[in-house]
């Protein structure tokens, strides 16, 4: 959601990989069952050159999956270079039109709920046939865990952020608080709820 959402209210491309395709090294950790880096970018084109510089095996992360080929195949196809040493002058140039040939588009339909507004089955619906229209094959798929899945998501993140998020207490790293020097009592409690906002906390509706 925080990629594909924001990516929703802004009008942009947003792009949340399959987990293990790109590497989680370097960021602060939140939900490790669940955290996946992902892209806002203006173009398709743009999203599609951004997982092929990034993904991959990484050695310090051991989630992470071989590279998929077939995206380097789909970038030549579109007119991108895929050589660093020419990013400068032909990176982000692109043809019109790509084909896709050989590959299968799933759309899922326990996605496709009533409270989806028209604007979006509308969309939703150009985007299958733009994929058909350039060769790919488009099919109905079933994701019958999709409504467990929120309910594991809010019992794996509170647990999982907890830990993860445990050292930002202001006293080894996050926001300090000031006032009393102990470890114990006023400081902590003021460190704790300090560095936080009033949703997390649960303040307001």
């Amino acid at each position: 959601g925080s990629v594909r959402l924001p990516a929703a209210y802004a009008g942009l491309v947003g792009l949340k990989p399959s987990y293990g395709r790109l590497s989680r090294w370097g960021l602060v950790p939140y939900c490790s069952s669940l955290d996946c880096p992902g892209f806002l970018t203006r173009t398709v084109a743009d999203a599609a050159a951004m997982l092929h510089a990034t993904q991959g095996i990484d050695p310090l992360d051991a989630t992470t999956i071989v590279a998929d080929p077939r995206l380097e195949r789909l970038l030549i196809s579109m007119g991108m270079d895929v050589d660093d040493s020419n990013r400068d002058t032909v990176y982000l140039k692109s043809k019109p039109g790509f084909p896709l040939w050989g590959w299968r588009v799933g759309i899922p339909q326990e996605y496709n709920v009533a409270e989806l507004s028209e604007e979006v089955r509308i969309a939703w619906s150009s985007a299958a046939a733009a994929c058909e229209a350039l060769g790919a094959t488009v099919v109905p798929v079933s994701l019958p865990h999709t409504g467990p899945a929120l309910a594991a998501y809010y019992v794996l993140a509170p647990a999982e952020s907890s830990s993860n998020l445990a050292r930002y207490d202001g006293i080894r790293f996050g926001t300090h608080a000031g006032g009393a020097t102990t470890r114990q009592g006023p400081q902590c409690g003021g460190d704790g709820s300090g560095g936080v906002g009033g949703n997390t906390k649960g303040e307001g509706g």
